[in-house]
């Protein structure tokens, strides 16, 4: 396998090959910028040798290669395939060894910005995200409401006994 460029932006790899079409749609989606001025930082690799590749191959990958970044994407055939273009996320944890399968899940391209943006800046965890999936593994976006993690709302901050302000809290749109 070759090796991944180098980049503080989190690689968005390409192990399917069979629809030009939506990895051209997938790349100007990423590229995108949201109404709040947000979008993914990513690079894009577009190499055959990497068709079919698997999370842990290319975790090792970012690993070797000094990806500093602590999330990858993978456009695979379902990502490319089902409506919304949910791609794959993969953790870089720095403390990854390899013995297992790296932690994963879906993230519609609307929402890639989210997940790269919060993970690479340490804002939040990859639980924080696992708590706000889809029944069917994919995060679809996050609004104020309940706390990922928790359930319930957000401690106010407090200097002393003094409350200085409430923190917004998240939840999966219904």
């Amino acid at each position: 396998m070759p090796s991944l460029p180098a980049s503080n932006d989190s690689p968005l790899v390409r192990t399917s090959f069979t629809s030009d079409t939506a990895w051209t749609t997938l790349l100007r989606r990423t590229a995108e910028t949201n109404s709040e001025g947000f979008r993914a930082y990513v690079h894009p690799v577009d190499d055959k040798a990497w068709a079919d590749a698997s999370p842990a191959t290319l975790a090792k990958a970012a690993k070797e290669s000094k990806v500093n970044a602590l999330v990858l994407f993978i456009a695979d055939e379902r990502a490319l395939r089902e409506e919304g273009l949910p791609v794959l996320c993969v953790e870089l944890a720095p403390d990854w060894d390899g013995e297992e399968e790296p932690r994963t899940f879906r993230c519609v391209v609307a929402e890639l910005w989210a997940v790269e943006n919060n993970l690479n800046i340490a804002n939040m965890d990859w639980e924080d995200w696992e708590g706000a999936l889809d029944e069917d593994g994919v995060h679809r976006g996050l609004t104020r409401g309940d706390n990922v993690q928790t359930g319930g709302e957000a401690p106010p901050l407090l200097l002393g006994e003094v409350p200085v302000m409430t923190l917004p809290t998240l939840k999966r749109p219904e």
